[in-house]
């Protein structure tokens, strides 16, 4: 199991942007030295101060300088066209693995709400063509020495990407997945994929699980087994190590929550009206109505993956049955605290949680042989 921290420079109200990019530069580097194997964000707009990262590539290349071994994944960059032209993440990630030493990352996505959709000019039906299409030029792109496309939405003539990444074929790629359709695409494509933003349960992340695996005995199919490995990877929207489950609850189930209704109205409900295949996004509501009308915190956290609060005995159990699931890389967004509270809790994950997955001879004393001592 490999374990990734995911921050999106949420900035508390009373200070700047810059203060706090500052600080997620420490954090990094601290994630680095906690054992986390991976650190990421995504790429988001018009989202202050809840999501502040609107150019990761920027900030990737100062991440790349303070650390040596952590490996630095695009979260999600979006890939309908109105943001990003394929061949111009394709040079961005070859320049990030080259500054990086090799450890670049890259997840990619269509977007999850209208208001940058807007701004930029996309369309909301067109977004998951434009996706898959920019996945399938940029794999041309990292690993051919000189490529063309010729597809139904791009065309591009002959040419030699520069510069070339230094990892091979390419650098590892993701798709960020909510939907069953998404999980299918991500594994036909030979791609690993992120399950991201599910509420719906544990049943639910079985038949994501099941959709991407689905997709991958077609990719095999046709490329043949082992020829394009990949990484299924969950990450959960909120994330907190408490010292006893009382204070986990007590401070982690209102992030969570908090995080749960305005995603939903916000984001997810105009989604599912604007196009069809969005339309599942309705589900959460469907699944998660009654957590929100109660509010009741504990309830949330047991039904749904996507939030690992609780004690570092509940989240374990939590990731290992993530495991069981065929989950080999787990992640978690920080935010929703101060930055003194996000340090404490990547030493929490780092003394607690990582170690027994990374090291599972390791003894990890469980009770207190002389009364009196550390506890």
């Amino acid at each position: 199991m490999r374990f990734m921290v995911a921050t999106e420079a949420e900035t508390p109200l009373g200070t700047t942007h810059h203060r706090r990019y500052k600080e997620v530069l420490e954090e990094a580097r601290f994630a680095e030295e906690m054992g986390f194997h991976t650190w990421g964000t995504s790429e988001q707009h018009f989202m202050s101060p809840v999501s502040c990262v609107s150019a990761p590539e920027v900030l990737y290349g100062a991440v790349a300088a303070l650390t040596s071994r952590i490996r630095i994944r695009h979260a999600i960059v979006l890939l309908p066209f109105a943001f990003n032209h394929p061949l111009r993440v394709a040079e961005r990630i070859a320049t990030l693995d080259i500054v990086s030493d090799g450890r670049a990352e890259l997840g990619v996505g269509r977007g999850n709400h209208l208001t940058q959709l807007a701004a930029f000019g996309g369309e909301a039906e067109r977004t998951r063509p434009e996706m898959l299409e920019a996945v399938e030029i940029i794999q041309k792109a990292l690993s051919q020495p000189t490529f063309s496309h010729q597809g139904t939405l791009l065309q591009i003539p002959e040419v030699s990407l520069c510069p070339r990444p230094v990892q091979q074929p390419f650098p590892p790629m993701f798709m960020v997945a909510t939907s069953l359709e998404s999980h299918r695409h991500a594994g036909q494509l030979g791609i690993g994929v992120l399950s991201n933003d599910n509420w719906m349960g544990w049943d639910h992340l079985r038949k994501q699980s099941d959709a991407y695996e689905e997709g991958r005995k077609a990719c095999e199919a046709e490329w043949g087994a082992g020829t394009r490995p990949s990484t299924k990877n969950f990450t959960a929207f909120t994330g907190y190590v408490g010292n006893d489950e009382a204070e986990a609850i007590e401070v982690g189930g209102p992030i969570a929550m908090s995080f749960l209704g305005p995603v939903l109205e916000m984001f997810y409900e105009p989604l599912a009206e604007a196009a069809p295949s969005y339309a599942y996004m309705k589900q959460i509501r469907e699944s998660v109505g009654d957590v929100i009308e109660t509010g009741d915190i504990s309830e949330l956290v047991k039904r749904t993956p996507n939030v690992l609060v609780g004690t570092p005995e509940q989240i374990i159990d939590k990731i290992e049955r993530l495991e069981m699931l065929g989950y080999d890389d787990v992640g978690f967004r920080i935010d929703g605290h101060t930055h003194h509270g996000i340090m404490e809790q990547l030493e929490r994950w780092g003394k607690y949680i990582i170690p027994h997955f990374t090291m599972p001879n390791s003894v990890i004393p469980k009770n207190l042989a002389v009364p009196g001592r550390v506890g």
